[in-house]
């Protein structure tokens, strides 16, 4: 099965990478980073990147293509301050059933693209509120 890759930013829904095979550390700069987000990322001044822990993610060649990028620290096993995690879960429930690779790739390449864009805007604004509430909860565990 392919997997997905989406960059949602406030006001639109950007970019969907489909991925067929193992996406290693390698596939995920020279597939994803260096073509899409980096490019992406050169356009918002300030912008901050957020990936999850994925090993790929955290892998050295992943770590040393995003080395001038500011990132986003990312808890272990915190999916709920994703909101792409949150739009993957909603596409999934949306979708039917999908015979074979090609259909799926159709099927959320259409959803994606019809995703409603106030759904993504409170998505987003609501993983910002539980940033703030984290980022309380450790200032207020360290003092």
């Amino acid at each position: 099965m392919p997997g997905q890759h989406g960059m949602p930013q406030i006001g639109k829904t950007w970019c969907l990478v489909m991925i067929r095979g193992t996406l290693t550390g390698q596939r995920y700069v020279d597939d994803i980073l260096r073509p899409y987000v980096g490019p992406f990322l050169n356009g918002l001044p300030g912008a901050i990147f957020q990936h999850d822990n994925a090993c790929r993610n955290t892998s050295r060649v992943a770590q040393d293509f995003l080395l001038h990028v500011q990132t986003l620290p990312w808890p272990s096993c915190s999916p709920d301050l994703s909101p792409i995690e949150h739009v993957w879960d909603r596409l999934k429930r949306q979708m039917l059933l999908c015979h074979s690779v090609h259909n799926l790739e159709v099927a959320v390449q259409d959803l994606w693209v019809h995703l409603p864009q106030d759904n993504i805007r409170h998505l987003i604004n609501t993983i910002t509120d539980g940033w703030h509430l984290l980022q309380q909860e450790v200032v207020q565990r360290d003092i």
